[in-house]
């Protein structure tokens, strides 16, 4: 399926994730999540105090050792973390709205990640991923044509990220879950 659109991408996303056992669909969603601070730095961290910061890297590690472990979160302790997380960044109105999209995004990705653990809901991955495509989105410079949804991924960069998650999916699914 050729993605040009949000649409497509939505409907491509679903489809590629839908035969993946839980224990991948949560090791794909960890590892979009720690690709956050790679491809996009310190921004990542963005609105956070020192102690969140800290709670954050806390809970990311967490993740990345039950997916090394094939092992998925249990469900009562993704929602002590749930918690945990809801209570980052600036509660003023004012200074959340500055707080930059790669903190926001990859918190996003991080919730998402957490509640697929309590439900097993494959939107949750979905959602993590697009949270993922919403930041490579975000830096998309467009000089040919205008942009719009519609043409999203035609960017080179936004292309390269689809095939990135699709080997990723295709190395799980030929992987012993």
């Amino acid at each position: 399926m050729t993605v040009e659109s949000f649409s497509q991408y939505q409907q491509w996303i679903a489809q590629l994730l839908k035969d993946l056992s839980p224990i991948n669909a949560f090791r794909f969603a960890v590892w979009c999540v720690l690709r956050f601070p790679i491809e996009f730095g310190e921004n990542v961290y963005d609105g956070l105090t020192d102690e969140e910061k800290a709670n954050f890297l806390y809970i990311c590690n967490e993740l990345a050792s039950h997916a090394a472990k094939h092992k998925i979160l249990l469900a009562d302790d993704a929602g002590q973390m749930i918690k945990i997380l809801e209570d980052f960044g600036p509660h003023d109105e004012v200074e959340a709205i500055e707080v930059l999209p790669e903190s926001n995004e990859m918190q996003s990705a991080v919730w998402n990640t957490l509640r697929y653990c309590q439900t097993n809901d494959l939107t949750c991955v979905c959602n993590v991923s697009e949270s993922l495509i919403n930041l490579f989105d975000y830096y998309v410079e467009t000089k040919d044509k205008p942009y719009l949804v519609e043409n999203m991924f035609t960017s080179p960069s936004l292309k390269r990220e689809l095939e990135r998650q699709e080997e990723y999916v295709a190395s799980l699914s030929n992987a012993v879950a």
